[in-house]
């Protein structure tokens, strides 16, 4: 059975949350401050969104939300690459997780 876009985005959030828990971001240069901590908004946002969007009443309401929750998660997506380049992922993670992010777009139907 295919898991639900939230279970996958919740457990999106469990594997970001292992991965920037352990970084003191103060102690990080400021341009890696910039980088990092919107990821950490992006990535409830998104869950937010996803879970709205499942559920969502009429299929005219889950229209308009899936636009904003794949707004959110491309934009989480460009996050991760960004704080790639700054050490913050592994290209292993920033693979896994991009694939799982592409697996909720596509669920979101």
């Amino acid at each position: 059975m295919e898991e639900s876009p939230l279970k996958l985005i919740q457990g999106l959030n469990t594997q970001f949350s292992a991965i920037l828990s352990p970084i003191d971001t103060h102690s990080l240069p400021r341009e890696t401050q910039k980088v990092i901590l919107p990821i950490r908004q992006h990535i409830i946002d998104a869950r937010l969104d996803v879970r709205d969007y499942e559920l969502a009443e009429t299929r005219a309401e889950q229209i308009r939300l899936r636009g904003v929750a794949v707004e959110r998660l491309t934009g989480l997506q460009e996050r991760l690459l960004a704080a790639s380049s700054h050490g913050l992922f592994g290209p292993a993670d920033v693979a896994q997780i991009s694939a799982q992010i592409q697996q909720i777009i596509s669920l979101l139907i």
